[in-house]
């Protein structure tokens, strides 16, 4: 029985120049861009059969060097994030922006993912 109920939302790969390497991957694969946001360093784009990949550049090399984490989207973040902590998943702090708000958590093997509820 899941937590709670969710659905992959994009797959985020977090990297150093979001628009040249979604160029890359739409000049490459035949892909269409979705949606930029430069403010936020995002770009999304399509990979068909309803799934997203998502390119976010950050300003650090921290950033740069995470891997890439499956984005799960749900109604109530913090209700997500609390049961997922009732059940022993290791969940990091709400972070919200603009109308987002987000978790970032790991699997029992250590691989991230992240909870996110759109407002």
């Amino acid at each position: 029985m899941p937590i709670t109920k969710a659905r992959i939302g994009r797959v985020i790969m977090y990297v150093k120049d979001h628009k040249g390497l979604s160029d890359w991957y739409c000049n490459t694969f035949g892909l269409k861009t979705l949606h930029v946001d430069d403010e936020a360093r995002w770009v999304e784009v399509d990979m068909g059969r309803g799934v997203v990949l998502a390119f976010h550049g950050g300003g650090n090399k921290r950033t740069w060097t995470r891997p890439p984490q499956i984005m799960f989207e749900v109604a109530d973040a913090e209700h997500a994030k609390a049961s997922l902590e009732a059940a022993g998943t290791r969940m990091g702090k709400i972070g919200r922006w603009k109308h987002v708000v987000w978790c970032h958590g790991k699997d029992p093997e250590g691989n991230p993912f992240q909870i996110t509820e759109k407002a």
